[in-house]
């Protein structure tokens, strides 16, 4: 869920610290990336670690998830929170006695932050006699619950969950797949309700695209507010699989067409991105007339999906045999998307985004590849705005070596600037790398933190993050002229951060001004006087400060 940004009239001079080691410059992923260092004896001494999600609410404020290999050989699941810029070490998911199995074999797949230590997890895990179930963990203060076993409907279960998306402190909605009694997998949702998990609710679908047992499957999933929309694949009548998107408490619907799809469907969706209730953009990939795979996009407004919007390319002469596949989206506001993914071209697979503004898609833009590649195998997994336009989305691309580097790209005030591999301290990773991001959060423009794999020096793999940072700025209101004698009141926020606590310093305030730990600025001056402000917002593990000049008039000087 995008945090919207106070409103905005005029920006201050600030200068900004950071409390933790985190630099302020503005290039992405500036800083070393980190391994996540399992605590010794719980961790495997050859680690097959990585994180598939993270969520950050503030600024040093984030929480990953993924798996690890333990110290027996088995894969756990497991959860790490960055507190104040600091990580703590990976977590693994903890059980009631009696419920997971002593050999495991689990995996957390998503997370989804209301708040700083409020988050949810999902997954599954290997029960006690050896089946697959699925499962979500809730964190409140910062403290793991056990997690919650999802209530299988087969006696031998196959069952997982995907994607979480929470509104609120123990509001969240999660959706996967579970085998039915007739031994089918059929998609559900789960709704979380004031920290009580309900019954899943399976996926119904029309009777004339398919049957009541039909085979199915939620790969993505957005909440706003109490509207949920999840996303993903069902196989119809005729045993093809097709996309179809469900606004949850609904009938799902298959995605439609307006020209060009095969009539032996082959199609899915793998995300989805809600800025708004009722207008919301979901991205995948379907086999068009000629049945080459090709990236598609659907996007509602007032709650309903129009056709889908095949990715377009400024010179389609370039692509061959269309091989392409949007694997995320976001949308920071309603009709302002961007998705990633990867096309095939004359060099190979390369990565490329896509751009949604004001409702109207614009063409690929294919990411350069590395420099000296003669042949690629890049990729982007993910992408997060913080506003229309900037984004960062992350992945993976082949090296002149032949190797596979993490890397990220920008989109800064609109424009794209130029991919860049993630770095490591000396000794840490492997000279002959496999890495790659598979997720990525920001909460400003320049704020992210990216999540996935490396291969270490021993050639191992290992989780890892990597986090970039930028100077905060201090908005609010022109500030000028009070008048004496009639109170006043401002707003002052940090640009695209929702949530700072803020101070003023006694010196150089004049009596009866007052600012609250939210940002509002307020007083009543009975005498003229002429002033600096000093005021220092901390946001995360952010600092930033600005001198704010204010200046008490009497009646008569403001009628001039």
């Amino acid at each position: 869920m995008i945090r919207r940004v106070a409103v905005v009239v005029a920006a201050f001079v600030v200068a900004t610290s950071t409390m933790a080691a985190a630099s302020p410059s503005m290039p992405v992923h500036s800083d070393a990336a980190l391994p996540a260092q399992v605590a010794a004896g719980v961790g495997n001494a050859t680690p097959n670690d990585s994180f598939t999600s993270i969520d950050c609410r503030a600024p040093g404020s984030c929480t990953a998830v993924g798996q690890f290999l333990d110290a027996n050989g088995n894969h756990e699941a497991m959860t790490a929170s960055m507190r104040n810029g600091v990580w703590g070490p990976p977590l693994p998911a903890v059980f009631a006695p009696s419920v997971a199995s002593s050999s495991p074999n689990d995996a957390f797949t998503s997370v989804s932050c209301s708040a700083p230590g409020f988050c949810t997890a999902v997954g599954w895990f290997a029960n006690t006699a050896g089946y697959q179930q699925a499962m979500m963990a809730t964190q409140s203060g910062g403290t793991w619950a056990a997690a919650t076993a999802l209530t299988p409907a087969s006696a031998t279960p196959n069952d997982a969950l995907v994607a979480v998306s929470c509104t609120g402190a123990g509001d969240c909605t999660a959706a996967g797949s579970e085998v039915r009694a007739s031994g089918a997998p059929v998609a559900v949702t789960v709704q979380q309700v004031n920290g009580r998990w309900l019954a899943p609710i399976p996926v119904t679908l029309p009777s004339a695209v398919a049957s009541a047992s039909t085979t199915s499957g939620f790969t993505a999933l957005s909440c706003v507010a109490t509207s949920c929309v999840a996303a993903g694949w069902f196989v119809d009548t005729n045993g093809y699989h097709e996309a179809m998107t469900d606004t949850v408490g609904l009938p799902a619907q298959p995605v439609t067409f307006s020209t060009g799809p095969s009539p032996n469907p082959n199609d899915g969706l793998d995300a989805v991105s809600c800025a708004a209730v009722g207008s919301c953009t979901a991205v995948g990939w379907f086999l068009d007339a000629v049945g080459n795979q090709e990236a598609m996009a659907a996007q509602s407004r007032h709650g309903t999906f129009g056709a889908v919007h095949p990715a377009t390319y400024a010179l389609p002469g370039t692509i061959v045999a269309p091989g392409g596949e949007f694997t995320a989206v976001s949308c920071p506001t309603p009709g302002n998307c961007v998705a990633v993914g990867t096309l095939v071209t004359a060099t190979g697979a390369a990565a490329m985004t896509e751009s949604l503004t004001n409702g109207v898609w614009h063409p690929v833009v294919v990411a350069a590849s590395l420099p000296g590649a003669s042949a690629t195998n890049d990729a982007f997994t993910a992408v997060s705005c913080s506003t229309i336009v900037d984004c960062t989305a992350v992945g993976h691309g082949e090296d002149a070596t032949g190797n596979l580097d993490a890397l990220s790209q920008t989109l800064r005030n609109g424009v794209w600037l130029s991919v860049v591999t993630a770095t490591y301290a000396t000794g840490v990773a492997s000279p002959t790398p496999y890495d790659s991001f598979l997720a990525v959060s920001c909460v400003t423009s320049a704020n992210c933190v990216a999540a996935g794999y490396f291969l270490d020096a021993n050639g191992n793999t290992q989780a890892m993050t990597q986090r970039s940072s930028s100077p905060l700025v201090i908005t609010g209101v022109p500030f000028a002229n009070v008048t004496v004698g009639h109170p006043f009141i401002f707003h002052v926020g940090v640009a695209e951060v929702a949530s700072c606590q803020w101070t003023l310093a006694p010196s150089g305030a004049p009596r009866g001004v007052h600012l609250s730990a939210t940002g509002m600025l307020t007083g009543t001056a009975t005498s003229t006087w002429s002033a600096v402000l000093h005021v220092t917002a901390h946001c995360g593990d952010q600092v930033a400060t600005a001198s704010v000049p204010l200046r008490a008039v009497s009646p008569r000087a403001t009628t001039h």
